[in-house]
């Protein structure tokens, strides 16, 4: 976590540097990188933990209808 932390930063003062140099295009797709990327990451997380807690509860309810059916 530290490292990708250390790159997104490492990006986004890249980007920095080539707005301060000219490169306002390519400086501020390099910034929106940075800070997409552990949005992306962070997102895709959410939406799998998400789908495994109801994979669980399903399990849960399957494994209590079946303790009552015996």
């Amino acid at each position: 976590m530290i490292f990708g932390f250390i790159i997104c930063l490492a990006a986004i003062f890249s980007g920095l540097y080539l707005i301060l140099h000219g490169k306002n295009s390519s400086g501020i797709a390099a910034i929106l990188v940075a800070l997409a990327s552990p949005a992306g990451v962070f997102i895709y997380g959410k939406s799998q933990q998400k789908k495994d807690l109801q994979a669980r509860q399903r399990g849960i309810i399957q494994a209590a209808r079946n303790t009552q059916a015996q």
